[in-house]
């Protein structure tokens, strides 16, 4: 599409179109460049990462009126596994609120399992400490019965001898009203299309369906903050795309008429804050599970980053990098480096055309204009 519209016959790649087309970005003065390629490798440039970042002012910052609650509050987290010479992290300070979508990214090795662990009680910080809810109870806590975790292999929590027995185990362990639970159980087999799959085994589903059952029987429990470990890990584009934008939609409802552009066969760069466009049927037009609110997910997928979350916290050598929006994630080629993570495809085309639309489409009319 974005061939079509420069005018070139055919591209085989993202960066066979670069070539073909030239390289139109500005360019930019060298402070906090790498020292290696600007994709991938290479060492963080002579600049404070701690200063030049929205700095974490601790559990006694003023809170401005109408800010919206905060469900998690962590300060200087380290943890290091017994018998181990070095901490996995340290000094790892951040807030969550109500309604925030926060992805933790790092390389392979840089804690973000072990941050989830943390927080949902599997694992017990060596330093600081944190809490749920501050607002409401400011002492520390160690686990909250309101967090749910899944884990990376979602085949460790499946049990059950059919899906729909699995999404009414967490209510029914839990007591909740007979009514409730199926009203919960049916909310989230619209919101996760498991309609057709309610009376399989969970474990001779496909890999995108067994993580779909496993999202589903957290959300039917209703937790306050949702932690997943790489839901995008063993899955294609399409199945990433509808399990966050459901998730997305039903922590921010706002959201809902805000994921349309990246829900049109994966051909979202950044998610356009001012989108309009009515999402798909089965995001917007079946209630989703009220409770849950706040998604904070790990990846190595930058793309599902941009689109679905709000901030990013960058992981790094055993300290957090950046406490930061997608967009400043993905412009910054040092931090980029530092954290050993590499941009999406089409935003690099983006970046370096200069073009200011997120989507294929409104790139692609750029380039005719």
């Amino acid at each position: 599409q974005l061939a079509e519209a420069a005018g070139l016959p055919a591209v085989f790649d993202v960066y066979g179109f670069l070539r073909e087309f030239g390289d139109r970005r500005p360019r930019s003065p060298a402070v906090g460049r790498t020292s290696g390629p600007s994709l991938g490798g290479g060492k963080i440039a002579a600049t404070d990462r701690e200063t030049d970042r929205r700095p974490y002012q601790g559990a006694d910052a003023p809170r401005s009126p109408g800010a919206r609650a905060v469900i998690v509050q962590a300060d200087r987290l380290a943890f290091r596994f017994p018998r181990a010479k070095e901490t996995v992290f340290e000094n790892l300070s951040f807030q969550l609120r109500a309604g925030e979508r926060l992805a933790v990214v790092g390389a392979n090795g840089s804690g973000k399992s072990t941050l989830l662990a943390l927080l949902a009680g599997l694992l017990r910080p060596t330093e600081g400490e944190f809490a749920f809810a501050p607002d409401d109870d400011p002492s520390p806590q160690r686990f909250s019965p309101h967090c749910g975790l899944m884990l990376q292999n979602p085949d460790l929590t499946l049990f059950c001898n059919t899906v729909r027995e699995e999404l009414a185990f967490g209510p029914r362990q839990a007591e909740a009203d007979e009514l409730l639970a199926a009203e919960r159980v049916a909310a989230v087999t619209a919101q996760l299309e498991l309609a057709e799959l309610l009376d399989e085994p969970p474990l001779s589903l496909s890999q995108g369906q067994r993580l779909r059952t496993a999202v589903g029987a957290l959300l039917t429990l209703e937790p306050r903050l949702l932690l997943l470990d790489e839901p995008t890990t063993g899955q294609d584009q399409p199945h990433v795309t509808r399990l966050l934008a459901a998730l997305a939609a039903s922590v921010a409802p706002a959201l809902r008429d805000e994921v349309a552009p990246a829900l049109r066969d994966g051909d979202a760069c950044v998610r356009s804050p001012g989108a309009t466009e009515s999402p798909p049927r089965s995001v917007g037009a079946t209630r989703s599970v009220g409770a849950t609110q706040c998604l904070m997910f790990s990846t190595h997928d930058l793309r599902s980053v941009a689109s679905y979350a709000d901030r990013a916290l960058v992981l790094a050598d055993g300290r957090l990098m950046a406490d930061c929006t997608p967009q400043e994630l993905l412009e910054d080629d040092a931090l980029l480096a530092a954290a050993r993570l590499r941009r999406p495809p089409l935003f690099e085309v983006r970046r370096r055309l200069g073009l200011a639309g997120r989507t294929v489409a409104e790139m692609a009319e750029e380039l005719r204009r």
